[in-house]
């Protein structure tokens, strides 16, 4: 097998377009049968923007093999993986935000140099055996929970106490895929929980196991981001740890060999920021915090918590810079005006 391709969530129509090759079958997987969606007209493309919130329980557990139209490069070669959710719903409630569906894999196997000299195309797909998935596609059950989006019907007073108590068993995963230091890969989504999984079958493990709890963290994991950077053997990562209202810390985590995590810094702050990403380089980990806020109470209140981000015009962005190879050393901070 040539190189692993990791690649991020959120495109159904799952073809493969260059300016010399695009990849397509018959299967729903493709919502772009044969042209790039560049050709398609506006009625076709909005429909077909749509057709992300349809659901598809199916799962191809043996490689399909796809039709190939043009040529594929001699260099393109390997395994292609995505993460992206397959299912929105039951008939009696549905998700209304793209990032709340149900994580689903998606493979694609890439070979060149056939019997025939053409490069072949295979697909299969999973979903993430995650807890969710038994409720919402084994039991049709949607459990009420914190979302990115507000579900439709909304939730009644009751379902909104449950769903801040099952934010601990919360494992629906279906933003992005991120490499750990001993070769486990995970699916992953911007809470802290991460579900492994096998990259050729797409058998989910179960959760990651760590060796213990994160050094540095006594109170509650929050948030984190979808977006963790693996560099020079080890991962790093933001973590949001609760601490009790308008009290929370900033932490970056790291990952190590031996798959224990300790925060490596930390900054405190009083409201939670929507934080997206993280960058790495040789010496420090930069961590942007934005004046994007949302009060704890407007992420439990059931409406999804994306539209209560709020903008302070009045703060500032924070540049936060945490020296990667020492533990706990006063970050470097700079701030917009």
């Amino acid at each position: 097998m040539g190189n692993t391709f990791i690649c991020t969530t959120f495109i159904i129509s799952c073809a493969f377009v260059t300016s010399t090759i695009a990849l397509s079958s018959p299967s729903p997987y493709i919502g772009v049968e044969s042209a790039p969606t560049t050709l398609l007209n506006k009625n076709k493309k909005e429909e077909l923007f749509l057709r992300w919130f349809d659901d598809n329980a199916d799962e191809v557990t043996e490689p399909k093999k796809l039709d190939v139209i043009g040529t594929i490069p001699p260099y393109v070669e390997g395994t292609l993986i995505r993460n992206g959710p397959g299912v929105f719903g039951t008939k009696d409630r549905r998700y209304t935000h793209i990032f709340d569906g149900l994580a689903k894999l998606t493979r694609f196997e890439i070979r060149n140099g056939g019997e025939d000299g053409k490069s072949t195309v295979e697909l299969s797909s999973k979903f993430v055996a995650s807890l969710w998935k038994k409720f919402l596609v084994d039991l049709n059950i949607l459990i009420p929970s914190i979302t990115v989006g507000q579900t439709e019907p909304k939730l009644n007073l009751f379902e909104k106490f449950v769903a801040l108590v099952t934010g601990g068993l919360f494992d629906n995963v279906p933003v992005n895929i991120e490499q750990l230091p001993d070769k486990t890969f995970a699916a992953v989504s911007d809470m802290p929980t991460q579900l492994a999984f096998d990259l050729n079958s797409l058998e989910t493990f179960g959760k990651v196991k760590y060796q213990r709890g994160i050094k540095g963290i006594n109170g509650f994991a929050l948030l984190s981001t979808a977006h963790g950077k693996f560099h020079n053997g080890l991962t790093y990562n933001y973590i949001l740890e609760f601490k009790g209202l308008h009290q929370y810390t900033a932490h970056i985590v790291r990952t190590n060999e031996n798959m224990t995590r300790e925060s490596i810094g930390q900054v405190e702050l009083d409201e939670i920021p929507y934080i997206h990403d993280l960058s790495v380089t040789d010496k420090f980990v930069i961590l942007c915090v934005y004046p994007m806020k949302l009060s704890f109470m407007d992420m439990i209140s059931g409406k999804g918590f994306l539209s209560q981000l709020q903008f302070d015009a009045a703060s500032t962005t924070k540049i936060i810079c945490f020296p990667k190879n020492e533990i706990n050393r006063d970050p470097i901070m700079f701030e917009t005006q």
